[in-house]
């Protein structure tokens, strides 16, 4: 009986030595696929020298009052939603107050037809506060720094083309007027 287990054993012995190295092989060859994989996402990133797909859109903001709440804007690619429906924005983005100027990166922003709004969210409720009138509590500005009637400006008044690393300047509104820079 024993002579038997023997055997028995060598062919176990040899069947998972053959296991063994299948695995091993397998695996190696996963590895070197995901590796390789890797290798060509990263040389693609870096050769076209803009990390992912896009740009850096540079907001400056002038006059904000106070350090009360956030500086929050939102970036729209169409007029849907604008300009105060954050659910439909395509990028939105918030910094603590400071009073002054404030600089806002957004990064990797694609090329495309855009319309910026800024809101000074004193509250950070989300939205632009209105006394009893309809006149904003809250200061707020738009790209373009298209001019203020009796409603907000249109998404078209406020749009512009982004094809490069470009910078805005945004100048606040209170109360429907310009602070005087």
């Amino acid at each position: 009986m024993d002579q038997n287990a023997k055997p028995n054993s060598d062919v176990d012995s040899r069947a998972n030595d053959r296991l063994k190295r299948t695995v091993v092989s397998l695996l190696s060859r996963a590895f070197r696929s995901e590796m390789l994989a890797l290798l060509l996402v990263l040389g693609f990133g870096l050769a076209s020298g803009s990390g992912m797909h896009g740009h850096t859109l540079i907001i400056l903001v002038d006059s904000v009052s106070n350090t009360n709440g956030v500086v929050g804007v939102l970036v729209f690619n169409s007029s849907r939603g604008w300009p105060n429906d954050n659910t439909r924005a395509f990028r939105a983005v918030a910094v603590p107050a400071r009073r002054g100027s404030i600089t806002i990166r957004i990064h990797d922003l694609p090329a495309g037809v855009y319309a910026v709004v800024v809101l000074h969210d004193e509250n950070e409720n989300r939205r632009l506060d209105r006394t009893w009138v309809g006149l904003p509590k809250e200061q707020w500005g738009m790209s373009n720094n298209p001019p203020v009637h009796f409603s907000a400006p249109s998404f078209k008044q406020a749009r512009f083309i982004f094809s490069q690393d470009e910078k805005i300047h945004i100048i606040f509104h209170w109360y429907g007027t310009r602070p005087r820079v």
